[in-house]
Formats: C-alpha cells, structure tokens, sequence
C-alpha cells in the first residue's frame, strides 16, 4: 500500500480568501500612503503651515445656517461715509471685488486685495449683500467694493486718520 506524504499546503478553498485579505490590505496601504503624501505636499508649498491658518484675506464666510444682520442695522452701524478717505485697518490683505457680496462668486469677481494699512477713498455706498455692509472705494486707481466689517464683525475698512 502506497501513502502520500502529508501536504504542508492549505486546501484550494481556503487560498481566495487569503489573497483577497493581501489585496485588500494593499489598497488600504496605498490610499493611506496617498493621503498622508497629499498632506506632505501641503504642508511643503505652504511653508510648513496650513493654508487656513496663513496671513490671507480677513473676511471669511459666516457659519452655515448663521443670519447676517438686517439692512436697517448695517446702516445704523456705518463707520464711513462717500468722499471720506478710508484705510484697510485689518493685520492682513482684504479683497477688492467687481461687484458687492463674497457668496457663490466666480473667481473673477476679485479684482486684487488691498494689503493692511493701504489707504483709499470711499466713492459709493453703502450698499448691503451677503449679511455686510460693503463700499466701494478706490485704492491706488483700483476700484472695488470692500467689506466695512468681515462676518465675524472685525473692522477691516476703517476711516483713515
């Protein structure tokens, strides 16, 4: 009678299930790598800090679901009048737009930004959009509409002294 030795190997069935174990690791370990090379590259082009907390633009939108406030409060609450010289007297650049309002705008509405200290001339306004009071002004023959206050309230257009 003839024996065959014992096989060290698993049987067929149990092989699938393996491989597919290995593959599903690998795609886990490939899209981990992904993300943290993205974060890599992040953290390289913006100088080692994130993008959000860098010196840009110094309005930002209001939370979702938050109410800006009404017309007759933004006119109560009016810093600047047409024909008064005006400073951006936030610490950072602010953005000079083509028309009122920061919300659901193409990227083209940014005519430049205006950096901290720059002074200008209010030459219209106000006018209210998107919870703001905003005024159009003129900055080194640049013309725009500029918020008064950003959405969390910070003077950013103040008059000059």
């Amino acid at each position: 009678m003839m024996t065959t030795p014992p096989s060290n190997t698993a049987p067929p069935q149990q092989r699938p299930a393996a491989r597919d174990r290995a593959w599903l690791w690998a795609v886990l370990a490939f899209v981990a790598l992904s993300l943290c090379g993205m974060a890599a590259f992040v953290l390289a082009v913006s100088g080692g800090q994130l993008p959000e907390l860098g010196q840009g633009p110094s309005w930002t939108p209001p939370a979702p679901g938050a109410e800006g406030p009404a017309q007759a409060e933004i006119q109560a609450e009016a810093v600047l009048a047409v024909g008064d010289r005006a400073v951006n007297a936030s610490a950072g650049e602010v953005r000079l737009r083509k028309t009122p309002g920061f919300q659901n705008k193409p990227a083209d509405d940014v005519i430049t930004t205006v950096p901290a200290g720059a002074q200008g001339e209010v030459i219209d306004g106000p006018q209210a959009a998107d919870g703001l009071q905003w005024w159009l002004v003129r900055f080194g023959g640049r013309e725009g509409w500029m918020a008064e206050r950003s959405s969390q309230g910070i003077l950013l257009l103040d008059r000059a002294g």
